[in-house]
């Protein structure tokens, strides 16, 4: 089992959206998902944002702690 999470994320006028994943791949597909109901929801057109453009992805150690706004962790558990 991987110790990284990825994060995809993307910010709107009106909301902000993330979805998370132990691949990069699985945490953009996750959020591209749900952007898909949110567009049906609101009745949104089917190009109503850019996923790459506007999805920022970041990756996480678990069981580490970080600041908002600081990739680099504050503490990270040690090896056993």
């Amino acid at each position: 089992m991987s110790n990284i999470i990825w994060v995809a994320e993307m910010d709107t006028r009106n909301f902000s959206f993330k979805a998370m994943d132990v691949t990069k791949e699985g945490a953009v597909e996750a959020l591209q998902r749900g952007l898909d109901v949110h567009r049906a929801t609101f009745n949104l057109q089917p190009d109503w944002y850019d996923l790459e453009a506007d999805v920022v992805c970041d990756c996480h150690q678990l069981g580490a702690a970080y600041r908002y706004g600081m990739s680099k962790p504050l503490y990270t558990p040690k090896e056993s």
